[in-house]
């Protein structure tokens, strides 16, 4: 993936891969990084697709992960975010750390199709 503006792609340090947060957002011929989930189980859901494409071009999987930061823009949300979040990680999951950002003002969509991002995760992988 793209570097954005706020996030740098994933590194490598010897033998530990460093990503920083990816969001929701939907990668693609064309798309400016626009988040097209309405809900924060669906934002997860791409966020962790992310996370995955950027472990797999690695060489990783989610079985090499040992440490997460999850940003939630509403720390109310955290039962939700962490329904799906367990679905990744059904075993053993890796150390976490969770905490709620500066909220936005408007959480309304920008448009018909494009939303605000409620959630961001971060990881550390091992191989």
């Amino acid at each position: 993936m793209r570097p954005s503006a706020t996030a740098s792609p994933c590194v490598f340090a010897d033998d530990t891969l460093y990503c920083s947060a990816k969001g929701p957002f939907t990668p693609g011929p064309g798309n400016l990084q626009g988040v097209y989930a309405s809900t924060l189980e669906a934002q997860v859901r791409q966020t962790m697709r992310n996370l995955i494409d950027g472990l797999e071009e690695a060489g990783l999987e989610l079985s090499n992960v040992v440490a997460t930061n999850v940003y939630l823009d509403d720390i109310n949300d955290f039962s939700r975010m962490n329904r799906v979040y367990g679905q990744y990680f059904p075993d053993i999951p890796p150390a976490r750390t969770t905490v709620a950002q500066l909220a936005p003002t408007n959480r309304k969509p920008a448009n018909e199709d494009t939303y605000p991002s409620l959630e961001q995760i971060s990881l550390i992988a091992v191989k």
